[in-house]
């Protein structure tokens, strides 16, 4: 009833919650263990249908090297390097805007990129 009678206090309702907490962690007796609901299934398929599909890609020969995890799909390495390397000024949108049209200017050609040229 405490924690009912703490609304728009938070301060109230977090002491009201420990005390609960504090009397349920001590109580003596048989404890209810409530299980979590399970994963619902559209949940599971949007992880298990783009495997699927890699796998029976692999079968097919379409991809040689080892499979990747759906983390390394989503989420390459070459991204997480980018990252790290980024400091927050290099995120503003003309700084963004400047990088894309650079990087599309040595795509067309219009322009040599010199530190490709060096490694």
């Amino acid at each position: 009833m405490a924690v009912m009678d703490a609304e728009g206090d938070v301060a109230a309702a977090v002491r009201a919650i420990k005390q609960l907490s504090d009397t349920a962690a001590h109580q003596k007796g048989p404890k209810i263990c409530i299980h979590t609901v399970k994963w619902p299934p559209q949940l599971l398929d949007t992880e298990n249908m783009p495997m699927a599909s890699v796998s029976m890609l692999h079968q097919c020969n379409r991809i040689f090297d080892k499979l990747l995890s759906l983390k390394e799909i989503l989420n390459p390495s070459e991204e997480q390097q980018k990252c790290e390397n980024f400091n927050s000024s290099e995120l503003t949108d003309k700084a963004i805007a400047s990088s894309v049209h650079q990087e599309m200017t040595v795509a067309n050609r219009d322009m040599i990129d010199i530190c490709r040229l060096r490694q």
